[in-house]
């Protein structure tokens, strides 16, 4: 009886994943995103840089920013990866802009040499973040996707995507902003304006980053689990042409970082120890 419960299971997960790879095959990109005011005709807001491939276009130029640069730490863990398996990718670090004028509209530290500083990042494939800053979704990083439900991923085989085919960013942040990172086990089920909610529920509560986090990992798998729910997976499938309903259970890994400045003064650019920390 164990066997037949099991495959029974077995049988009733797979026509599950079934029906949402179902679209595996080429088509458009459905990844419904959100254009906040002031963006530019890019699709990015202005003063923020975005730069690489999107789907079906050329790899992206590798920048050379030294170590901490997301791009060159993506390209080498891949070049050091040897295990089975694929994955998406998304890499942020952040660091001082040097070139920059003072954050003083931002509230910090407005004395003379005041450092700004600015989220870097690479992503590849369906995987991202967004940033929030006063309540307001500020950037969503764009999913890459060879067709609906089919991302960019990396593997140690010959059938990987390549890294330098990452979308890379450079976003100005202020203090108090808000990053929140993500698999597509998030975003496939909460609502760009859901998980804004949510995290500034969690900040009025006074919930550190790891809890918000857990709260919206928890909160994904609660929403992915709903069969008649319209969700932002169920609506991409929809606009690809696929009759689908409901939410997507997938892995999902969320993390959350606050930013807060410190007041790194440029003189400390030679001696490389900026006060920053997400």
């Amino acid at each position: 009886m164990g066997h037949v419960r099991q495959a029974a299971e077995e049988a009733r997960a797979q026509r599950g994943a079934e029906a949402c790879r179902q679209a595996t095959t080429a088509g458009e990109e459905a990844k419904q995103q959100v254009r906040p005011a002031g963006e530019a005709a890019d699709g990015a807001p202005r003063g923020f840089t975005v730069s690489g491939g999107t789907a079906r276009t050329a790899p992206a130029r590798v920048r050379s920013l030294g170590a901490s640069d997301p791009l060159s730490l993506l390209i080498l863990a891949h070049r050091r990866t040897r295990v089975l398996g694929s994955s998406t990718a998304c890499v942020l670090a952040l660091e001082p802009d040097f070139g920059a004028p003072s954050p003083t509209d931002a509230g910090d530290d407005d004395s003379t040499g005041t450092l700004a500083y600015k989220l870097t990042a690479a992503n590849l494939g369906d995987s991202g973040f967004v940033v929030v800053r006063d309540g307001k979704l500020i950037f969503k990083s764009p999913a890459q996707q060879h067709g609906f439900n089919f991302p960019f991923q990396l593997a140690a085989t010959a059938h990987s995507d390549a890294p330098e085919q990452a979308q890379t960013f450079d976003l100005p942040v202020r203090r108090g902003d808000a990053v929140v990172m993500g698999t597509d086990g998030l975003f496939d089920n909460m609502f760009d304006e859901e998980i804004v909610a949510t995290l500034a529920k969690g900040r009025a509560e006074g919930l550190p980053p790891d809890a918000i986090a857990m709260r919206l990992a928890r909160r994904a798998h609660a929403l992915a689990a709903d069969g008649h729910r319209m969700s932002p997976f169920a609506q991409q499938a929809q606009a690809a042409g696929y009759s689908y309903r409901g939410g997507k259970m997938d892995d999902c890994t969320v993390i959350v970082s606050l930013v807060e400045l410190g007041g790194a003064k440029k003189d400390q650019q030679d001696a490389g120890l900026p006060r920053a920390k997400l």
